[in-house]
């Protein structure tokens, strides 16, 4: 199985199986915890997310970083009061921990022990199927992209001169397994590209900006409105037009509101 490849295909349940070993006898043990003291309900939510920031600015990378977020909450609810708790471990003690620390919503309920239904894995549509994430991508694909991205900005026009673009990148493997006997998992990719240029002429300074966030790979990147040098020129162009801007009118002006969205309007109109 490929690394990009949505462990699991659209559950991701997999991916916390074979890595961490949560699988359906981790999570019925955890909410079995979870409700020793009673309850009427409880869920465990894991999430593993892989994210990386690339800034580029003057031709160069100007900062990288990546990391890591994980973690599992517990939650525990009683009547109206709900009682949780969370650890960013996935080894058996910190999750059991976890699990009790939740259940003591209920300690002085007087209830009986709630016995959860044993969970199955349930099946849900895979609404991102991208055959290769772009965290996973060489890292000299993702550059090519960036020095494109760049020059295409600066050909707009001579008055450009600074471009920025930020690549932000984030896979989220998220699984849920409640005491009703329902467990399911997502493999949820995103991928936001962002291009910000300045246009200065003589003493008169403009920014423009244009991006787009998608939950898809580098290769949707290429079609398009969508291709790096495309969102690049949108940018210096929206800098360029900046200077031709003119102040807004004042004083009293008709606004026309339709039925539906009318409250938001108004807002904006007034204010």
């Amino acid at each position: 199985m490929k690394e990009g490849s949505p462990p699991g295909g659209a559950s991701g349940l997999d991916f916390f199986s074979t890595r961490f070993g949560i699988d359906e006898t981790a999570c019925n043990n955890l909410l079995l915890l979870a409700l020793e003291h009673g309850g009427d309900y409880a869920d465990l939510f894991f999430e593993y997310t892989t994210q990386r920031l690339m800034t580029f600015e003057s031709g160069a990378v100007r900062t990288a970083s990546s990391g890591v977020v994980q973690g599992v909450g517990v939650r525990v609810v009683k009547d109206d009061a709900v009682g949780y708790a969370y650890t960013e471990q996935f080894d058996p003690e910190s999750m059991r921990r976890a699990a009790r620390t939740a259940s003591n919503i209920a300690v002085n309920s007087g209830d009986q022990r709630v016995q959860p239904r044993a969970v199955e894995g349930i099946e849900i549509a895979q609404r991102y199927p991208v055959p290769v994430f772009s965290i996973d991508e060489p890292a000299d694909l993702t550059l090519d992209m960036l020095t494109r991205a760049d020059a295409a900005a600066r050909r707009v026009g001579t008055s450009i001169h600074n471009v920025e673009i930020r690549l932000i990148e984030q896979v989220k493997r998220i699984a849920v397994a409640t005491s009703e006997g329902r467990l399911a998992g997502d493999v949820q990719p995103l991928l936001k590209f962002q291009v910000q240029a300045r246009s200065v002429r003589g003493s008169d300074r403009q920014r423009g900006s244009d991006g787009i966030g998608l939950r898809v790979g580098l290769d949707a990147l290429g079609e398009d409105a969508r291709a790096p040098e495309s969102i690049a020129e949108n940018a210096a162009r929206r800098a360029m037009l900046g200077h031709e801007a003119v102040d807004a009118p004042a004083g009293f002006l008709p606004v026309v509101l339709a039925a539906g969205d009318s409250g938001v309007w108004l807002h904006e109109a007034v204010g």
